[in-house]
Parts: structure tokens; sequence; C-alpha cells
């Protein structure tokens, strides 16, 4: 299967040879617009790796070679090769046991899982590789002023329920789940990997946890509940089509960023902030929270010295890059952070910031 999609304003071929996987992306990448324009980045999913030439290994899970470099996780191991081009070797992990399946925090399989892991392992880090896009940790939605609205900030401060609601409740469309890619214009690519719904996230939320689990099986929806009780509501999760949210397939205009945080406040507070704050801000989370790929990057800069050669990426040259495309997009956008107490009831935590947030539409 070979396809062609315009994805995050790149136009990026997808050759898969691993047919088990075939379902999954044509059900998964076909939600990104198809294109006609020339290859910019390829995409091969392969049961076999190419031959790697003059590499080094420190540590173990990763690999430096000529032209490139490549790492190991339990899903795949995904090799970036820059030598004709930019192209990308895919090897998944194919494992279709019950017992992994069970295991599993969304009770998934390997294939199942495959989108997911294509976004996370090799999509979203082919963008450090673009001079004029920046990673953003944050949730992404369009409403009535069709400008994106971003909810930023560190892991469990509410980013994923906000956008529930407001796409649920308020009628916005989703633009991206947890990582949000923005040009150096003012404006934000679709993520349409499938945002990742935790029980927390539900809440009592009847009408969601229907789409959630309404095309679930017997066992499925038993481990839901098990998983809940005996590990909590934030060890259990589900994916969703992110259709169900209204997804928008072309970028949109930047409006407003909002940095979400948990502090000793006695009520929710809304204060904007200066653009360099935002920046630095930016990358101290992406730095933290895509710690798996920037890691890859330091062993390939210390391979690459072991191999006397120039590396292909360096984390310093990825960040100043990131720098400089927030400077040019944020100076476009408001920038906020909003003060969240410490304790407070979820249902009032989105009434409050839907009808604040929205009320600035």
């Amino acid at each position: 299967m070979i396809k062609k999609y315009k994805i995050f304003g790149k136009v990026i071929e997808i050759n898969n040879k691993v047919s088990v996987l075939d379902n999954i992306l044509n059900t998964e990448m076909d939600l990104y617009p198809a294109s006609e324009m020339p290859v910019e980045i390829s995409i091969n999913i392969v049961d076999k790796l190419p031959h790697k030439s003059n590499e080094y290994r420190s540590p173990s899970i990763h690999s430096t070679f000529d032209g490139g470099f490549g790492y190991k996780t339990m899903h795949a191991e995904v090799l970036f090769n820059t030598t004709n081009g930019l192209e990308v070797f895919v090897k998944p992990t194919i494992n279709e046991s019950k017992i992994a399946k069970m295991r599993s925090i969304d009770f998934s399989t390997s294939v199942t899982r495959f989108g997911m892991v294509l976004h996370e392992l090799v999509l979203v880090p082919l963008m450090y590789f673009i001079d004029s896009r920046a990673l953003i940790h944050a949730s992404a939605l369009v409403g009535p002023s069709n400008k994106a609205i971003l909810f930023g900030g560190t892991g469990g401060v509410g980013k994923t329920s906000l956008e529930i609601h407001f796409c649920n409740k308020l009628n916005y469309k989703f633009i991206a789940d947890d990582i949000s890619i923005i040009d150096n214009v003012g404006y934000i690519h679709p993520n349409l990997s499938w945002p990742k719904i935790y029980a927390y996230n539900v809440n009592g939320d009847i009408e969601l946890e229907k789409k959630l689990l309404g095309d679930k099986g017997f066992l499925d929806k038993r481990m839901w509940k098990y998983k809940i009780k005996s590990s909590g509501p934030d060890k259990v999760r589900r994916r969703l089509k992110p259709t169900h949210f209204g997804a928008v397939q072309e970028k949109v205009e930047i409006g407003r960023y909002y940095f979400l945080s948990k502090s000793n406040v006695n009520e929710i507070s809304i204060n904007k902030i200066e653009i360099f704050d935002a920046v630095e801000m930016t990358v101290d989370i992406i730095m933290s929270e895509y710690s798996v790929f920037n890691n890859q990057l330091y062993w390939h800069e210390y391979n690459s010295r072991l191999a006397n050669s120039k590396p292909v990426l360096s984390m310093n040259s990825v960040k100043q890059n990131w720098k400089d495309t927030l400077t040019e997009t944020l100076r476009r956008v408001d920038c906020y952070v909003i003060n969240i107490p410490l304790v407070i009831d979820h249902a009032e935590f989105l009434t409050v910031l839907g009808n604040l947030i929205s009320g600035e539409e």
C-alpha cells in the first residue's frame, strides 16, 4: 500500500509493506487530506530494516550510521535517513497475544495501536528536521472566531478535559490532542492522532462514555471498569476517533495560547504573559515531555563524535529552530497563564473556564 498525504504542511508518502497494518493505516491516516504533489518525506513500513553502514551503538537502543540514526522501543524500531532526502524506515513489533492486550492500558494490540505509534515515534519526530516547525505540548481547537485556541502545560493539568468540554459542549472543533505542530507564520497544523481519553476525562460524562465504549466488546468494557477500580482512573484509557469532535483537516491561524498551571490560589484567574516567557516555557515543557526522542539526538551527537563525523541533527540546532519559530508565531498570538486552585471540583473547573474563554470569542 502506497499513499500520499498532506501532514503538518508537508507531503508525506507512506509505503506500507506489512499487510496486517493496511486496515488500521487506512482508518487512521485517511483522516489527513490526500495529496498529488511531489513527495517531500517518505515513510517505509517494513518487516526488515535496510543495512546500516559504519554503525555505532551507544546505548544499545540507539544506532548512529552514515547519513542518519535510529532507535528501538517496545513498539517499533525506527531509522531516520537523510542520504537521499528525508526518509524513514519503520519495523513494527507485532504482538497479538491476548495477555498483552489484557495488560495494555488501552486494551489494544500492536496492530490497533500502530496509528498512535506512527504519530509518536515517526510523524512528530520528523518535524525536528523541518526548520519552520515547532512542537507545543498542547491540546488545540477552533471555535466561532475561526482562530485556534491552544491549552498548554505539563501532564495532568486538564488540557484534554478542556478540549473535550469545548468540543462536546461548546461546539468547538478538534485540531490536536497532545502535541500541536505550529509553523513560523502563525498557523497550527492538525495532528489527527486519535486522542487518548482517560477514565478521569470521562468523570460522569455519560455521553462521552457512550462514544468511548459504545462499539467495544463485553470484555473490553469489563476491563475498563476493572482497571478503574483496581488501579485508578489514570491507569485506563481508550482512543477515540477525532471526527467525534469535528476534526479539521487544514491549518488554522492561532489566536490564543493558554498555559494551565495548578497553584495555591483560591480561584481561577487568567493573566497575560510576555512572548519571551511563553517561548521559554514552551521549550522547557517539550524538552521534558518528548525526552524519549530528545535523548536520541544527544546519543546521535555522542556517536557521531566517536565516528569522527558530523551529526545530521543536533539538539541545540533543534532548540534554536523551535525558539525562532515560536518567537515568529507567538508575536502574533495572545499568551496567558491560567492559575487553577490545587483542589477544585472538576465540573466547576470546566464550567468556569468554558465561560471565561468562550466569552472572549
